[in-house]
């Protein structure tokens, strides 16, 4: 890997691994944050997207620019890579490993990559962000999940966020392919700098089929501009 990788990545999202009954299905809570990048790097996948949402966020002290891309009912494990063309230097595996090692068959989900651009950084606080996680509901199927709070590394002013829910289909029927309806809610809060109030809170729902992001709000002085869904 070149020196200078830029942004950071975080992930988070469901892996489950079907077995011959359905409902007997071992799941796996499922979080990217690989050492094989050794410094943090922004993520693409190699895939077109489905859809894409793209915001921009404003505050006195910051703006930030906001881009979305939405990956729906895939049916092969997806690769992310350190290029915005989708090809190397670094791909890894939905597990977080390097593509072609633990790569996972027959996987069947649906991912997002949430791309922040930092357009106008604070001049009295160093870059970074951080995430305050939650569970609001969810299928009475999964496990309980726990909040949790974790950083998403800024470098060059880009930063990468990766939402994503699936499950591996080894052993399963063609009719149990269709089956899932397993959902998820999520609150996510984004923090900047060593604030403890947010600035912006995020609302998504998870199923097989698709990532859905319900809303972005706002908090305190912060501002949402040029909202746009394609």
């Amino acid at each position: 890997m070149k020196n200078g990788a830029r942004g950071g990545i975080v992930a988070r999202g469901v892996l489950f691994e079907r077995g011959r009954s359905t409902f007997r299905r071992k799941r796996y809570l499922f979080r990217l944050f690989s050492a094989v990048l050794l410094a943090a790097a922004p993520l693409w996948a190699a895939a077109t997207a489905s859809r894409q949402t793209e915001f921009k966020v404003s505050s006195p002290e910051f703006e930030m620019e906001v881009d979305v891309q939405f990956y729906d009912g895939v049916h092969e494990a997806p690769r992310f890579y350190t290029n915005s063309n989708g090809k190397g230097p670094i791909c890894l595996s939905v597990e977080g490993q390097p593509c072609g090692k633990t790569e996972i068959g027959n996987w069947i989900g649906s991912y997002a990559i949430v791309h922040f651009k930092l357009l106008r950084p604070a001049a009295s606080v160093f870059p970074k962000l951080r995430e305050r996680v939650r569970v609001i509901d969810q299928d009475e199927d999964l496990p309980d999940r726990p909040p949790f709070e974790s950083a998403i590394a800024i470098s060059d002013q880009l930063a990468s966020d990766i939402e994503l829910y699936g499950y591996s289909e080894r052993s399963a029927g063609k009719a149990e392919k269709r089956d899932d309806r397993t959902w998820r809610f999520l609150r996510q809060e984004l923090i900047y700098g060593d604030e403890q109030r947010p600035f912006l809170i995020l609302h998504w729902k998870h199923t097989v089929e698709s990532i859905t992001l319900i809303d972005a709000i706002p908090v305190g002085a912060a501002r949402l501009e040029s909202l746009l869904n394609r």
